[in-house]
């Protein structure tokens, strides 16, 4: 994968595991409350309509967030 996929497993296992919500609440877990990246327009879906290609792009985009913040190295 073009991410981390430790990150990827977390974000999919995670989204998948609340299936009937929408992946901003699953990713506010990871990320918190606060994080630009939940007003991405993607987080509106639910994990099943998103491809892998998507998640993938969601995972660099947390894993960016992350890594500025000091959580991921």
């Amino acid at each position: 994968l073009e991410c981390d996929e430790n990150l990827f497993r977390r974000i999919v296992k995670g989204t998948f595991n609340q299936r009937r919500k929408k992946l901003r609440n699953s990713v506010q877990n990871i990320v918190g409350k606060e994080s630009a990246i939940l007003s991405n327009p993607v987080l509106d879906k639910r994990p099943e309509q998103l491809s892998i290609e998507e998640f993938i792009g969601l995972t660099i985009e947390i894993q960016r967030e992350l890594e500025n913040k000091g959580e991921l190295l």
